[in-house]
C-alpha cells in the first residue's frame, strides 16, 4: 500500500495535522445538548450555546465488561440508576 507510513516522525506529523483540522469542526454531540460521550478525548470543537469554547476538562469513567474489554461509561444520573429512567 502506498499510503502506509513507516517513519514514526512523519506519522506523528500527519496525526497532529489531522487532529488540528478536526479541532476546528464543531462536535455534533456537544451541539445537541452540550454533552459529548467522548468527553476530553473528543477531537472536535466543543462550543457552548453562548459561543464560548468548552475546555474539555472531563474525566471519562472506564469499566471492564464481561469480555475483559475496557468501555467508556456514559454519564448517568442517580435517578436513572435507581429508577431506570
Amino acid at each position: 500500500c502506498d499510503r502506509y507510513i513507516k517513519e514514526t516522525k512523519r506519522k506523528e506529523e500527519i496525526i497532529e495535522k489531522y487532529k488540528s483540522r478536526l479541532s476546528n469542526i464543531r462536535c455534533k454531540h456537544f451541539d445537541d445538548d452540550e454533552d459529548c460521550p467522548f468527553g476530553s478525548s473528543c477531537f472536535y470543537k466543543h462550543v457552548r450555546k453562548d459561543g464560548t469554547v468548552d475546555e474539555k476538562k472531563v474525566n471519562l469513567r472506564h469499566m471492564i465488561n464481561a469480555d475483559g474489554e475496557t468501555e467508556i461509561m456514559k454519564q448517568m444520573r442517580l435517578s436513572e440508576f435507581l429508577f431506570g429512567e
